[in-house]
């Protein structure tokens, strides 16, 4: 989808039904131009691992719309 459409960021879950959240990160790194990659889990080891493979950000479970618009302005 993002090949299709490139954006300025991408929000992705880690666990999701049509794929895995840690090969999604892998793969948007390796686009080109590289968006800014905004991960969310539920799962604090999931989001300590995206930040490893090159997430510019994550966000735990749940969160509040503020936080969120505030990590997005971040990145």
């Amino acid at each position: 989808m993002f090949m299709a459409r490139p954006a300025d960021v991408v929000i992705t879950d880690m666990v999701m039904d049509n794929g895995e959240g840690m090969e999604t990160v892998m793969a948007l790194r390796d686009a080109r131009p590289a968006p800014k990659v905004l991960v969310i889990s539920g799962n604090p080891l999931y989001v300590e691992q995206s930040l490893k493979l090159g997430a510019d950000g994550a966000l735990l479970k749940p969160f509040t719309l503020t936080l969120m618009l505030d990590t997005l302005a971040a990145l």
